[in-house]
């Protein structure tokens, strides 16, 4: 592939920077589109070309997906936005503006489990919204809806080694399918590079469903210590949200989606032929994590 004709929107974010990478390792050089300058310098040391542009901004993005061939977007969720939804119909607009008078023949976009419901799902009305963006385009298409990353749970590690709780949203003994943020990245790059027709949904998955217990007691292996779950009720949802910065709407979007998965409304519906699971553990990416990314935080 020539240099630039794979397009990575996002690719200063955790998935779209490894995407990024992925692609790098395989000699093909994306243009990777970030908003943030100061991640500028990291991912051309990757060996990317890089581009700044705001999402928001239609005239830069034109620019700069126009003589791409392939395409990865995905839609940036900001917790501080006052209409995440708003917000969420004019990137897409642009992009599919953009992608329109561009040479993009192909578009892999980074969905979410879930993305099948049409109301009433928070913030999975996103991934529902960027699969439905493109489908009057007569080019190529595969959404992949990643279940839920390893990596939401890194934000609770200080706490656990401080105080041995885990605390969550989900009843302890719930589970849920989970996946490591690198295996997520690595199929998207493949999909990205593939020749082959892999139009559709793809749900990606990791080797086994996991509750909040399991977290916990992964966590205290990895720390040698007793790790207790501590459940927030759906009546502090709200509250705890908001204590962290959420903005109003993206608290009720965020108490909608965690319902939902509570429920059950999240569960897949798709064949088992679109069902992709990854085999990294959760123990194995805490250890990778320890090992590569943070050691620091485990001294």
């Amino acid at each position: 592939m020539k240099k630039g004709t794979v397009v990575v929107l996002g690719a200063g974010g955790q998935v779209g920077s490894m995407i990024v990478q992925n692609l790098t390792e395989k000699n093909v050089i994306p243009k990777a589109v970030i908003r943030n300058k100061s991640k500028e310098d990291k991912l051309r040391k990757s060996g990317a070309e890089v581009c700044i542009c705001d999402l928001f901004d239609a005239t830069a993005l034109e620019k700069a997906i126009s003589d791409a061939t392939s395409l990865f977007v995905l839609t940036p969720e900001n917790p501080f936005s006052q209409n995440p939804l708003l917000d969420t119909e004019k990137i897409l607009t642009n992009i599919y503006n953009a992608v329109k008078t561009s040479s993009i023949k192909k578009i892999v976009g980074l969905s979410s489990g879930g993305a099948h419901l049409k109301a009433g799902s928070g913030n999975l009305l996103m991934s529902r919204m960027l699969e439905d963006t493109f489908v009057d385009l007569n080019i190529r298409q595969t959404f992949i809806r990643p279940a839920y990353y390893y990596s939401n749970w890194i934000g609770y590690l200080d706490m656990v080694k401080e105080n041995g709780i885990l605390p969550t949203f989900y009843p302890p003994n719930f589970q849920i399918q989970m996946v490591a943020p690198a295996d997520v990245a690595q199929y998207i790059a493949d999909v990205l590079c593939s020749e082959n027709n892999c139009e559709g949904i793809y749900e990606v998955i990791g080797s086994q469903p996991y509750s909040s217990n399991d977290i916990a007691n992964a966590f205290g292996n990895l720390l040698n210590k007793d790790v207790a779950v501590s459940e927030i009720t759906p009546d502090l949802w709200g509250k705890t949200l908001q204590s962290i910065g959420f903005s109003p709407m993206a608290t009720q979007l965020m108490i909608e989606m965690t319902d939902c998965v509570i429920k059950g409304k999240t569960a897949s519906d798709l064949d088992e032929n679109n069902l992709v699971r990854m085999g990294t553990t959760f123990d194995e990416y805490l250890r990778d994590y320890q090992k590569n990314i943070c050691a620091a935080n485990f001294s």
